[in-house]
């Protein structure tokens, strides 16, 4: 997915994809990077990645899938998360604008001129953690109109305590 790809803003363009499987899977992945030809995998939260690779712009992993999630940077765009069949339940794409891992259903999102996520959508629980992977200017965040306190990641999430 491709966050910040709306023509009429001008965001920076930073792709994220999610991989899940059942826990103690082991999957293998390969990226092709005509632009980036120095392209190299860097663990930026968790421990899932067993062995990569990087070779003129063809960058593999190996990962085996457990409880935790794993965020692996490769290149400047692209952001890699792994996360646990059951985990990927939780996780969000509104409006292709960003991905939430929330207990919520998220149904809408937009970010604003100001660069306000503004998250929309139904609560199921009196309190839950939200992550949210987005766009690097979005610099607050909002759930149903009400401004929340954000906590950012070393993988440039941001998440808040609903």
């Amino acid at each position: 997915m491709s966050i910040g790809s709306n023509p009429k803003e001008k965001f920076s363009l930073k792709s994220i994809i999610v991989f899940h499987g059942f826990p103690c899977e082991v999957h293998e992945t390969g990226f092709l990077f005509s632009t980036e030809k120095s392209a190299k995998p860097k663990v930026i939260e968790g421990n899932s990645l067993q062995i990569s690779s990087a070779n003129d712009g063809i960058v593999t992993i190996d990962y085996k899938i457990t409880e935790s999630q794993t965020v692996v940077s490769i290149g400047s765009p692209l952001q890699v998360i792994i996360v646990n069949r059951y985990a990927a339940f939780d996780l969000w794409v509104p409006n292709n604008i960003a991905i939430a891992e929330s207990p919520y259903l998220i149904g809408s999102a937009e970010i604003t001129k100001s660069g306000m996520l503004a998250l929309r959508g139904d609560l199921n629980l009196t309190r839950g953690r939200v992550e949210v992977f987005a766009d690097d200017t979005v610099r607050a965040v909002s759930f149903n109109g009400r401004a929340v306190s954000v906590r950012k990641t070393s993988h440039r999430s941001q998440i808040y305590q609903n």
